[in-house]
């Protein structure tokens, strides 16, 4: 379900082009660009996995169809704890409900989870940043495309905990 093959090869591709670039403005760009591609996958990885889990659970067309809009709205690939944040977290607790959430996080690998988090908080802060600003004159603090990669393996290896256990849980009817 979750690929990284893709993701993997284009932070690679960056960061070799970052490794080679003769000036300051393409190196920011080579990393500006590892980490919107990265939050790209982040983002797809995730409505993935509750696409999922809707669609191994419901059984309705108008409750998947519901799923796939609140899959739409949501606007974050964080994984906060706050239920007015529309996020991954968000998304999971409309599908399968407050208390299988909670058995959801409670079996995941822990160390995995947590630096999931909090790879996601730091990603999310940097996109954001990078979101609405362009390269100008002056250079921008900007993680290199390698420090990116590391990221994207936490992220991905808390999402696969996620998606395994999703997986083997049929939520009750």
């Amino acid at each position: 379900m979750i690929n990284k093959a893709q993701i993997h090869s284009n932070l690679t591709k960056l960061d070799s082009l970052y490794k080679k670039s003769k000036g300051q403005k393409d190196a920011a760009f080579y990393s500006k660009l590892a980490i919107l591609e990265l939050c790209g996958w982040i983002e797809h990885s995730m409505d993935d996995i509750v696409r999922y889990c809707a669609n191994c659970n419901l059984r309705e067309a108008q409750n998947i169809g519901f799923m796939e809009e609140i899959i739409k709205r949501t606007s974050s690939f964080s994984y906060s704890s706050s239920p007015l944040d529309r996020n991954f977290r968000n998304m999971l607790m409309n599908l399968i409900g407050m208390i299988n959430l909670e058995g959801l996080e409670l079996s995941v690998n822990k160390g995995n989870f947590q630096r999931m988090v909090s790879s996601l908080s730091d990603l999310k802060q940097r996109r954001d940043n990078l979101a609405h600003t362009y390269l100008r004159g002056r250079t921008m603090n900007i993680d290199s495309p390698s420090v990116t990669y590391n990221r994207f393996v936490q992220v991905y290896n808390g999402l696969k905990e996620i998606e395994r256990n999703v997986r083997k849980v049929r939520f009750a009817r």
